[in-house]
């Protein structure tokens, strides 16, 4: 009898611990599958379409008045042909156009749109134009230059270049006589011609003219001060001289005998 209760309790040990078996099991189960549920999705992106490079070539620094050159290419660095593809510039307000190279297609005026059609693009394949333009005003302008296909017209490469255009004097001095020829023994008058030809003020400027010997200085113009010492004739400096202003010098001499 005994024999038997110790076998009857022995079995029930072991359902005991089967059953706390089972429920470690689903117990586990159901934690790793809690946390299977909540890790984040993984979303699977779209591979990026290749596109072209394009690159935009010019001067960083120019005087106002002056012409200048830009150049755009652009290159088929994918392994596709790349169809309808069209390239566009911008100009800003500042800048007059004047030419480009290339079939083109001119905007109205104001920022002015050059659109270049340049079809199909083969891999490996560069495509370059240029356009000249006249820098009018002074200041820092942005030209940007962008190329798109038929695929990629949403959103398109771009480029971009900065430019300062600087105001600058330009000094030019010319002597021409009111009179030639002239007789020994008579008074000629000569003039001194100053002129700014640039873009920005001329200041300060010193002028000194020396006569031959043939002749003897007799008088200078009243509207600037001057010192003569001998046949050397200094000018007060004039403090400003703006944008095409000119400034005349006369000056009166003997043509000396021999």
């Amino acid at each position: 009898m005994k024999y038997v209760e110790k076998i009857n309790k022995r079995i029930c040990f072991l359902w005991v611990a089967f059953a706390m078996f089972c429920l470690v099991v689903s117990f586990e189960k159901e934690v790793f599958s809690q946390a299977g549920t909540n890790q984040p999705e993984k979303k699977v992106e779209e591979p990026k379409k290749e596109q072209p490079a394009l690159g935009i070539d010019g001067p960083r620094f120019v005087y106002q008045g002056k012409s200048i050159t830009y150049t755009i290419a652009m290159i088929n660095i994918t392994k596709e042909i790349l169809k309808d593809v069209i390239l566009r510039a911008e100009i800003p307000l500042g800048f007059q156009w004047l030419s480009a190279t290339g079939i083109f297609i001119a905007g109205k005026p104001g920022p002015v749109n050059l659109t270049w059609r340049v079809l199909d693009l083969e891999p490996g394949q560069t495509r370059t134009y240029s356009f000249e333009l006249l820098a009018k005003s002074t200041g820092t302008f942005i030209i940007t230059a962008e190329g798109s296909t038929s695929s990629t017209r949403d959103f398109p490469v771009k480029a971009s270049i900065t430019t300062k255009v600087r105001a600058v004097p330009a000094v030019h001095i010319s002597t021409y006589d009111t009179e030639d020829p002239v007789q020994v023994g008579k008074q000629t008058t000569y003039v001194v011609e100053i002129r700014n030809e640039g873009t920005a003020p001329c200041t300060n400027i010193k002028i000194e003219s020396k006569i031959p010997e043939q002749m003897e200085f007799v008088s200078a113009a009243a509207n600037v001060s001057f010192k003569n010492k001998g046949n050397t004739v200094t000018f007060d400096a004039v403090p400003i001289l703006q944008p095409g202003e000119k400034l005349y010098l006369p000056m009166t001499s003997l043509i000396s005998p021999l």
